[in-house]
């Protein structure tokens, strides 16, 4: 691809994705919680766009795994830990890392790695 090859230009990928981590809990006393299982992804939608010296070019990316687009599922392991109050607020970091690779490039190997923070509230206590 044209756009790998100058070195006088930068890129911004933005992908869309749905993952959904099922993890094996384990609770310490005091609110602490802990755990770890699988994380399945699903590319929704993705754009590249690519900025030149006084240009801009944008590329959808279709999921389909042609060269230079990215696989439409993920597959990795997460983990999270946090803090979940007497009150019902929660409090947790997630990370996750990808164990296949999500992009089509040549000589790439690209992984999701995922650090989020949450902060929620459990109802029905």
């Amino acid at each position: 691809g044209l756009f790998f090859d100058t070195p006088d230009h930068s890129h911004t990928i933005a992908i869309n994705s749905i993952d959904l981590p099922i993890y094996g809990m384990y609770k310490f006393g005091k609110g602490l919680f802990i755990g770890v299982g699988p994380n399945f992804g699903y590319n929704i939608s993705g754009k590249n766009t690519a900025n030149f010296p006084g240009k801009e070019e944008s590329t959808e990316y279709k999921f389909k795994g042609d060269p230079y687009d990215y696989y439409r599922f993920d597959f990795g392991a997460s983990l999270i830990a946090g803090y979940e109050h007497s009150s019902g607020l929660l409090l947790s970091v997630n990370y996750l890392k990808g164990l296949k690779n999500v992009g089509a490039i040549p000589d790439y190997n690209w992984k999701s790695n995922v650090l989020a923070f949450s902060l929620g509230y459990k109802l029905n206590q």
